[in-house]
């Protein structure tokens, strides 16, 4: 039997994250129920209605037993699927955590994030979906970088004129325009001031020229404001436009680098245009088969998981999952809480409410094994 306790005055559904598990509050069913005053157990409730019981306090008023009916087919096929639903979302972030845990282990000092999911509900319309990222894995020794040769980029850029100035750097209009309603001149960026004492609300309109050299700002900024408009903001472009360009060069090179020694940190130096730095790259080894992949955003779990529905009989027979394949790995479920739920035909089954374990098995090509211990939690 269940029990429940609810408030009237605040009914929610709640969805809980704790260690990497998902569950999803069960909500209220549509089976009849009947209120009785005072707290009663359920073999006292009217015949017909000794399913389960609930106790509601009312503010103010006391306590009362709700008597529920047995639910009818439609709240049992909502129940499956709600469990199927939280089950099918528990093997997908196994599933992810034991990818990850696998990527950084063959990539000591580094990490691999792997999303799971869109895991859909059986109404189509409630969706899950999330990432796995396995602790880091230290390496034994620390592990330096390998520098590729430094690029140093002697190109001397143009000289820009000076400006002939353009007073004032901006025009405030009453009210609030757009640029286009700003003066000929003043159309290259608009804002609006407000005045916090009177309220007023003006539009300030921007010079081109002036514009510019505020929105790259600092010394830029600063020399355009100490010349009276004169200094040309655009040297100060052309140089952020150079050094980003060198800096995308800087880190082609590491990553091609990076490419040609999977697990090894490659960084490249770069030097010109009166600035320098360093850009670096990682290519994971992947391990499945030795190859590499880009240390880019996490790449997506499989869509495919097995699925998981209620035992309504208890019947099934106890077995391991066919494998699901994820990015050349291979991984199944066994059962190690038999009482409390089983695996048969790509299915787990909760057989009783409690800690169901599975051992969540990966097997790489080479015919390498890793097994760890992942729990769903059956609350009812």
């Amino acid at each position: 039997m269940k029990k429940s306790i609810r408030l009237v005055s605040s009914v929610c559904a709640v969805a809980v994250v704790l260690f990497g598990l998902i569950s999803i509050a069960e909500v209220a069913y549509a089976q009849d129920s009947v209120t009785i005053p005072g707290q009663v157990t359920v073999d006292q409730c009217p015949s017909g209605f000794q399913y389960s019981i609930g106790i509601e306090a009312r503010i103010g008023v006391g306590m009362f037993t709700i008597c529920y009916a047995a639910p009818n087919a439609a709240d049992v096929l909502k129940q499956q699927q709600d469990q199927d639903f939280q089950n099918r979302i528990q093997l997908a972030t196994a599933a992810a955590q034991a990818e990850s845990e696998a990527w950084n282990k063959a990539n000591p000092g580094q990490q691999k994030c792997v999303q799971w999911g869109p895991v859909v509900h059986a109404n189509g319309v409630s969706t899950a979906s999330g990432g796995a990222c396995a602790n880091v894995v230290q390496p034994e020794a620390p592990v330096a970088a390998v520098d590729t040769d430094p690029i140093v980029d002697n190109t001397v850029l143009p000289t820009r004129p000076a400006l002939i100035a353009i007073l004032p750097f901006t025009v405030e209009l009453a009210g609030q325009h757009s640029a286009a309603d700003c003066p000929v001149g003043y159309q290259a960026a608009n804002g609006l001031s407000v005045n916090a004492t009177t309220g007023v609300v003006t539009t300030v309109c921007w010079s081109s020229p002036a514009w510019q050299a505020q929105r790259i700002g600092g010394d830029t900024w600063a020399n355009f404001v100490a010349s009276g408009g004169t200094y040309n903001p655009q040297a100060a472009a052309d140089k952020e436009a150079a050094i980003a360009a060198l800096k995308a060069r800087a880190t082609a090179t590491a990553q091609a680098a990076a490419d040609a020694t999977p697990g090894v940190k490659r960084c490249t130096t770069w030097t010109g245009f009166g600035s320098t730095g360093t850009e670096c790259a990682y290519s994971f080894i992947d391990p499945a088969n030795g190859a590499h992949t880009q240390a880019t955003p996490a790449t997506p779990a499989p869509s495919a998981t097995p699925t998981a529905t209620a035992d309504s009989n208890n019947s099934a027979q106890t077995g391991a999952t066919p494998p699901v394949t994820t990015s050349s790995l291979k991984i199944s479920y066994v059962s190690k809480t038999k009482s409390v739920c089983t695996i048969s035909a790509g299915n787990v089954l909760r057989k009783s409410a409690g800690t169901c374990l599975l051992a969540v098995t990966v097997v790489k090509p080479s015919g390498v094994k890793s097994t760890s211990l992942k729990k769903i939690v059956f609350t009812k």
